[in-house]
């Protein structure tokens, strides 16, 4: 997984092996690209301190 804050050009890396669960803490402000780089499916869940409201999503597109 990949990630970087808007508007800014550094990129912080997380590489997980995928035996057991893991989680990253993703800071706020940040844009995420998750890629699967194993040969089996890959599971996320996201967990988030509102509800979605898609009148005002506050999700901005930023390539990673």
């Amino acid at each position: 997984m990949k990630s970087v804050a808007l508007e800014q050009t550094r990129v912080i890396s997380f590489e997980l092996e995928g035996k057991e669960p893991s989680f990253v803490d993703m800071p706020i402000w940040y844009t995420h690209n998750i890629t699967n780089i194993g040969n089996e499916e890959l599971y996320t869940i996201f967990l988030i301190n509102e509800h979605f409201d898609a009148k005002d999503p506050d999700t901005y597109f930023e390539k990673v």
